[in-house]
């Protein structure tokens, strides 16, 4: 990290902060984030997301966050609210069902929402490879993603992940025509029963 670290821009929340980020990577002008762990308030700036660079890139940071953050906030009706859609980013690297070709669905486990076209957020580098994030449009926020056990297209089994509940399933149970025949004996002696009754009775009562 060039020069002593320097704040260039307070987010409104994380997303928006990774976004400006990726932008400054993008213009080679390392970056990153941070107070995003912590509770978010929009009326007061140290708890709010920082976007950070070296000091000697603090002056052409600024000038592109300016730039930014001036889209965002008079960006045009039409636009979508998520500051994601500024700067759209695909996987290229996408999990595919090696059967049919479709894309692995992921699943944010903050919010459950599930699809195969998430935007990427980020790739870290980790100890055992790379982990991604994704972009959550329920949550605004980006996500270490789950994956589903099996293709929703071929059903195609990649050994671990999460499942679909299973549908219920609805049992038919055929009636007995002989436990028909009982029942209707048993509901005619039942009314005939009933109607020798209240003749009995009205005779009386007359």
């Amino acid at each position: 990290m060039p020069g002593r670290p320097t704040i260039i821009y307070c987010a409104a929340n994380a997303g928006q902060a990774h976004v400006l980020r990726m932008m400054l990577e993008e213009c080679g002008i390392t970056a990153w984030v941070e107070g995003q762990a912590g509770q978010e308030s929009a009326h007061d700036w140290s708890s709010m997301p920082q976007v950070m660079v070296g000091e000697q890139d603090a002056q052409d940071a600024r000038i592109i966050a300016a730039a930014f953050d001036e889209r965002t906030r008079h960006g045009s009706a039409s636009d979508s609210n998520s500051p994601y859609e500024l700067v759209p980013e695909v996987w290229s690297a996408w999990p595919i069902c090696p059967q049919c070709g479709e894309r692995r669905a992921a699943r944010c486990p903050v919010c459950s929402l599930s699809g195969t076209d998430f935007p990427l957020a980020d790739i870290q580098d980790v100890a055992d490879g790379e982990r991604v994030l994704l972009v959550c449009s329920a949550c605004d926020d980006h996500f270490l993603p789950e994956w589903n056990r099996r293709c929703h297209r071929c059903g195609h089994d990649y050994g671990d992940g999460w499942e679909a509940a299973a549908p219920v399933e609805i049992v038919r149970v055929g009636l007995n025509p002989r436990a028909i025949a009982v029942a209707a004996v048993m509901l005619t002696g039942v009314l005939a029963l009933g109607a020798y009754f209240y003749v009995l009775f009205s005779s009386r009562a007359g």
